[in-house]
């Protein structure tokens, strides 16, 4: 049997697609709810999509009237004299009916086939009903599949909603990839970027933190997420890695401690590893956020 899978925003909505696309009337398919559709928070956080599963009936009838009137199937027809079309007893066509039912419970195990573009084709091997975890071609199943379908498109969702309030020229790279999520801000014009970047990329960094949180709202597994834009965060490690090097150069030359201007937890830790491996160099970190900051000094020598 051939079935397709719809989602939208209500049960409702989600049969009538479903319908269309098959092109057949409520009453000659059957419905599953997969999922019921959920509103979320203030319409914005954690809503999701009715999902349901349509699959045409069955229809032996039909098995009865094509095999009764198929000349290849029945045999070949003979005209017969009228006088006796009129004296033939009723009861042969029922038996030739009740001929062709028996016929029709041999065949009745075969699938009648849709051919649709997204219509998903079982397996005629083993099983007979579809199996919501059966395995793909990598491994994975369709539920899984699913999953990260629905994490992408809220995701994708929620920062559109929150950027298009800064009326801005752009587009969003949404991936996930062994529970990292990485989304990608990118525009043709980097200074319309200046203001989704924020200071240091604080605003940016708001926008991960709230993205994570709403990602991993009622979720068992963790999903790292990271918000770039236009290659934001690259750039950023790169100048911090000169402005390190840099201060390094002048505690060994004259001896004493720098303090680097105020960072956020992020870039104070890849100030930390940047100057790890210099033995003759001690960092630590001082203050409080936001005014928390790094402090390079010449490490003491062991006595």
């Amino acid at each position: 049997m051939s079935f397709i899978i719809k989602t939208a925003k209500t049960v409702e909505e989600a049969i009538q697609a479903g319908l269309i696309e098959l092109g057949l009337e409520r009453n000659e398919v059957d419905v599953e709810v997969i999922e019921e559709p959920k509103s979320g928070f203030l319409g914005l956080l954690g809503q999701k999509d009715a999902m349901v599963k349509i699959k045409k009936k069955e229809d032996i009838s039909s098995f009865v009237r094509d095999i009764l009137y198929d000349d290849k199937t029945v045999g070949t027809k003979e005209e017969l004299p009228k006088e006796e079309i009129i004296t033939k007893p009723k009861e042969e066509p029922v038996e030739a009916v009740k001929e062709v039912e028996d016929r029709v419970e041999k065949i009745e195990t075969q699938k009648v086939e849709i051919k649709e573009e997204i219509i998903i084709e079982e397996e005629t091997d083993d099983k007979e009903d579809f199996d919501e975890n059966e395995l793909t071609g990598n491994g994975r199943n369709i539920e899984e599949i699913w999953t990260d379908i629905e994490i992408k498109n809220n995701a994708e969702e929620f920062l559109t909603k929150i950027i298009n309030e800064f009326d801005i020229n752009y587009h969003l790279i949404v991936e996930l990839k062994d529970q990292e999520l990485f989304v990608e801000i990118k525009s043709q014009n980097p200074s319309d970027l200046g203001i989704v970047i924020g200071k240091h990329g604080s605003t940016l960094d708001s926008l991960q933190y709230l993205l994570s949180q709403v990602i991993n709202k009622h979720k068992e597994d963790f999903i790292r997420v990271t918000v770039d834009a236009n290659e934001y965060r690259d750039k950023r490690k790169r100048n911090l890695e000169k402005i390190a090097k840099r201060s390094v150069e002048k505690v060994q030359r004259f001896g004493r401690p720098i303090k680097l201007e105020p960072m956020n937890a992020a870039d104070r830790r890849i100030v930390h590893m940047i100057l790890q491996n210099y033995d003759d160099i001690n960092t630590h970190s001082e203050g409080k956020d936001p005014f928390r900051r790094v402090v390079i000094s010449r490490a003491k020598k062991a006595r």
